[in-house]
């Protein structure tokens, strides 16, 4: 019976590397050695179930727990399984769970693990519990613990490697797009490994509207998402210094070029400066760092490609970059995008989708506002590779709206 019972613990412990589903399966493998069992954690959070109950987590203010679970939370403890009269753990009502009445003895032990500092486990035995796995010498519950200790500390240094990957992909997703006055935005971004992935498709909008940057690094994945991330830090640190476009791509690639050693990266990118007009209109100043022509799709259905050019950034010491002026009227779009829309394969042979097929999707698409014209883009380059993989893709919209009033 003990050997199966160890068996069983270290296959339910081994299956989970959630420790809010850890603690519930210590709690509930533990009640087989006495009629209900307690694991608190140092910070007072507690699991408590009965045998043949649901387990309940909570929290206790450390300050009312008894001496005996302090001083095992602290490590003041031995560190072995020690039985305890009932009495020990009454008078400070820290436990409305158990009735002490019906408790014999109370066995405790230390949850041992790397990761884990101060977990005791508290296993509550009835004075006649014949369906209780026997340990009367506590060799089960010791070696129990020590599986279940190591099973919690794995699974909290599983939850915080996950919880720290999220923040660092998070920081290194585009961030949202402001909501302001006279002006529309929309975007689309979906990386080559899929939505939610990293990619080395970038954009960022300033909070204000008034400042854009869209890029694309040379590769994909993780990697490219750390260097697009970087420059979107950079050269939104630099427009908050006043630097001017152009000069804080020059910045950009000095920094990417004095890496030299495939760290750094090479990136194409064009920034653009927005300044709604009073008419309701909007000029737009681009900076090329060798990104695809943006294009504008203009109020009447037509599109014309703004070769704004440059050399991309990082590629070699004294980049050359240019800017160009465009005029929107109010209800026509400037279109940032990829070569993950241009590139995209498919049709017959294989053939890229291309800028030609891209300008006479966006004919069609004039009257749209910002974030549907670039759903579309991205939609018509999916129906072309028809369901194909694809690289990452990425499309920015701003439109010169004077009916959108902001937040």
């Amino acid at each position: 019976m003990r050997g199966e019972f160890l068996g069983r613990a270290g296959r339910l412990l081994g299956g989970s590397l959630n420790p809010a589903r850890t603690v519930r399966a210590v709690v509930e493998l533990a009640t087989e050695l006495g009629w209900a069992a307690t694991v608190v954690l140092a910070d007072g959070t507690y699991a408590h179930g009965v045998r043949g109950g649901r387990t309940r987590i909570g929290r206790w203010e450390r300050e009312a727990l008894p001496r005996v679970l302090v001083d095992g939370l602290d490590g003041s403890a031995s560190g072995e399984v020690e039985r305890h009269h009932a009495g020990h753990f009454g008078g400070s009502g820290w436990n409305s769970l158990v009735e002490l009445g019906e408790v014999a003895e109370a066995v405790t032990v230390r949850l041992s693990g790397s990761a884990v500092v101060g977990a005791v486990l508290v296993v509550w035995i009835a004075s006649d519990d014949p369906a209780a796995v026997g340990d009367p010498d506590g060799a089960v519950l010791g070696e129990f613990a020590d599986r279940a200790g190591m099973a919690l500390a794995a699974s909290l240094v599983h939850a915080q490697q996950v919880a720290t990957a999220a923040a660092l992909r998070e920081s290194l997703l585009p961030g949202p797009l402001p909501d302001v006055a006279g002006l529309d935005f929309g975007a689309e971004y979906r990386p080559a490994t899929g939505i939610g992935a990293l990619g080395g498709d970038f954009y960022e909008v300033s909070p204000d509207g008034r400042a854009l940057v869209f890029g694309d690094v040379v590769g994909t994945g993780a990697r490219a998402a750390v260097v697009g991330g970087r420059v979107r830090q950079v050269l939104g640190a630099l427009r908050l210094v006043g630097l001017p476009p152009r000069r804080a791509l020059r910045v950009v690639n000095e920094s990417l070029v004095e890496s030299g050693d495939g760290r750094g990266g090479v990136v194409t990118a064009v920034v653009g400066v927005v300044e709604p007009r009073g008419d309701g209109g909007v000029r737009v100043e681009l900076t090329g760092g060798g990104h695809l022509a943006p294009l504008v799709l203009r109020g009447d259905g037509s599109v014309r490609v703004v070769d704004v050019g440059g050399m991309a950034v990082g590629s070699v010491a004294r980049a050359v970059f240019r800017s160009e002026v465009v005029e929107l009227e109010p209800g026509e779009s400037c279109v940032f995008y990829s070569d993950g829309i241009t590139g995209a394969r498919g049709g017959v042979g294989g053939e890229e989708y291309g800028l030609d097929r891209l300008r006479s999707l966006l004919a069609h698409c004039h009257v749209m506002p910002a974030p549907a014209v670039a759903e579309r883009v991205v939609l018509g380059a999916q129906q072309w590779i028809s369901g194909a993989g694809h690289g990452d893709v990425a499309v920015l919209v701003v439109r010169a709206d004077p009916r959108r009033t902001g937040a």
